[in-house]
């Protein structure tokens, strides 16, 4: 048997579960300082994803996508935290009701 042909492939699953984990921590952070409930305002979905992006990119040090929450992702993890109504607006485009983002 090749043990090193074995041992490869465990790091590889090591290396992504630790990128998953790091990923998640960071929209956790994210969530955390920048993403409040509060009825009386509404944030643009995309204003919101581009702000994870620079956070995200900005945590990894490097600019690089994110790997695992990408835009369905992420517009699923938004509505399992906070259950904001979605809305329409003719300029801005769909709305996240009752979050703002804070700087």
């Amino acid at each position: 048997m090749n043990f090193a042909g074995q041992r490869k492939p465990l790091r590889c699953i090591t290396v992504l579960v630790t990128k998953i984990v790091d990923e998640l921590s960071a929209f956790g952070n994210f969530v955390e300082r920048h993403v409040r409930k509060e009825k009386e305002c509404d944030v643009q979905c995309m204003l919101l994803w581009s702000e994870w992006l620079r956070f995200s990119m900005k945590a990894k040090g490097r600019r690089e996508f994110p790997e695992v929450i990408h835009l369905e992702e992420f517009n699923r993890r938004i509505h399992e935290t906070f259950a904001p109504d979605l809305a329409w607006h003719d300029y801005f485009g769909p709305l996240y009701v009752g979050i703002k983002f804070v700087k």
